[in-house]
């Protein structure tokens, strides 16, 4: 069968294209994307759900550092860790409370979540319990990275521990 320099004469000794298209490639990608996006709006956002039980959560830590302080009859506090907080305790010095295996005893947030000063600084704990009750807040805040919206945590005149809800200026 003669060949003449373009290639093959008839059709039928062509070979059929093997492959996509850019063409085709590039709309199944956009039709993935569309289907994520309506996916993604379709799911509830649940970190504002974790992000109120983590203030519940911090509001019952100060509760016990307070607890603790009074029931041991030395300060107690809470040293904040960005993604994590735990408590510690003086004995001359700030010491971190352990857990059985020798580990810091530490409460992680969940992803996405942090804990930390507003004005950073100082080398004692964020909070501080004192044997007579007392308790020493800085200005706590917890919020999600990079949300303008946080928690802040104070003690009230009664002794209760209150999370306030912070937006953002408007």
């Amino acid at each position: 069968m003669p060949t003449s320099a373009t290639g093959p004469r008839n059709s039928a000794d062509r070979r059929a294209p093997r492959g996509f298209t850019l063409l085709e490639v590039m709309v199944v990608v956009a039709i993935i994307g569309v289907l994520l996006v309506v996916v993604r709006l379709a799911l509830p956002d649940r970190r504002g759900e974790a992000l109120a039980a983590e203030a519940r959560e911090f509001v019952l830590a100060l509760e016990e550092c307070r607890d603790s302080a009074v029931l041991s009859g030395a300060p107690v506090g809470i040293r904040l860790r960005g993604e994590a907080y735990g408590f510690e305790h003086y004995r001359g010095r700030w010491q971190p409370r352990l857990t059985p295996r020798g580990e810091l005893d530490l409460h992680r947030l969940p992803t996405g979540l942090e804990i930390a000063l507003a004005r950073a600084g100082g080398t004692r704990p964020a909070v501080v319990c004192l044997p007579d009750g007392e308790t020493r807040i800085g200005a706590v805040v917890l919020g999600a990275r990079g949300a303008r919206e946080h928690y802040r945590f104070r003690d009230d005149q009664d002794g209760v521990f209150v999370a306030d809800w912070v937006g953002p200026p408007s």
